[in-house]
């Protein structure tokens, strides 16, 4: 019969190898299911965060170093999804000089410049979404903002074919106000996981403001140089898993020099 006991006698180097090896492969997995499904990403990361654990409780020795790999794992799934998002827009074409009114034309495309084209900022609506952690028993609020971008010559009876968005946890002030006021004639597409709160506030804002929606319209980040937002999203995901494994190597180094 299989038993753990016998990896409880693991040296540190091989405790490292096998935690990088399940938090990278964590990652990867992630980053995959997340350009696939939404649902699937998350049942892996809960079913690989409960093995992992049982895994690691059971193998162990040190409880620290227990806390150090689930940690290490935790960090590896979100790095994954953030880099599943960013493979998901990055792999898209590029369109260029087109109408705002066009972008509706190019479901395959995640990087848009326009010839035309502004944010409506009389038109802003904002989503929010509560989650409560049931461990702190805190309360965290998700905003989601949406606003119109339209052509010079649009009339309200025209069906809006593109959308701005911004999301922030921070507060109900949309932090992209400044950028919507600028026209910058370029966007990159959100991913597909934060489309089913921005499509909620646009259905509110359809109501709020009697507007006429086109129901593929692309929703984008409003910004000057979608390349080099792409570029940010690429940087952020690479420096949490990078940090991650160098911390849990030094977390398992510290830990190991403490109990020996």
């Amino acid at each position: 019969m299989f038993s753990f006991k016998p990896l409880a006698n693991l040296s540190l180097w091989q405790i490292i190898l096998f935690g990088l090896v399940v938090g990278n492969f964590i990652f990867l997995g992630c980053a995959w299911l997340s350009t696939i499904s939404t649902i699937l990403m998350y049942a892996f990361l809960i079913f690989s965060f409960i093995i992992a654990a049982i895994f690691f409780s059971f193998s162990l020795n040190s409880g620290w170093q227990l806390v150090i790999s689930i940690i290490f794992i935790v960090l590896s799934g979100i790095s994954g999804v953030l880099g599943g998002q960013y493979y998901e827009v990055a792999r898209g074409e590029t369109v260029e000089q087109i109408s705002v009114s066009e972008a509706v034309n190019y479901p395959k495309a995640t990087i848009f410049y326009f010839n035309n084209g502004a944010v409506n900022n009389n038109a802003v609506t904002i989503y929010s979404r509560r989650v409560r952690n049931s461990a702190d028993r805190t309360t965290r609020y998700y905003y989601y903002f949406v606003a119109p971008i339209v052509p010079s010559d649009w009339r309200i009876e025209d069906p809006i074919s593109l959308w701005a968005a911004c999301s922030t946890t921070a507060s109900s002030i949309n932090p992209c106000r400044r950028d919507w006021q600028v026209l910058h004639q370029a966007g990159l597409r959100v991913d597909s996981g934060s489309n089913s709160y921005y499509k909620q506030a646009i259905q509110k804002a359809t109501e709020d403001y009697s507007l006429q929606a086109n129901s593929d319209a692309p929703i984008i980040e409003w910004v000057a140089d979608p390349i080099a937002a792409l570029k940010q999203k690429r940087f952020l995901f690479l420096i949490m898993i990078s940090v991650s494994n160098i911390a849990f190597i030094a977390a398992s180094l510290i830990n190991y020099t403490r109990i020996a």
